[in-house]
């Protein structure tokens, strides 16, 4: 009986872990996902700001 109980507990804890490093490969990709997401549209939203500046340089000259 106790071997029983022992063999369960290690099937169980063998599946928790596959589970557990399945979860965490998903997660990581989606993170890094993610991630290149927000670098791809800070990098757009930097290069709007230059545009915007340059244009508003260019106006100020312009009426100076």
């Amino acid at each position: 009986m106790k071997q029983k109980i022992i063999f369960y507990l290690l099937i169980f804890s063998i599946l928790i872990n596959l589970f557990l490093v399945a979860d965490y490969g998903k997660r990581l990709k989606y993170t890094t996902d993610k991630l290149a997401k927000e670098q791809a549209k800070t990098t757009q939203l930097n290069d709007s700001i230059k545009v915007l500046e340059k244009q508003l340089n260019a106006v100020s000259v312009a009426t100076q």
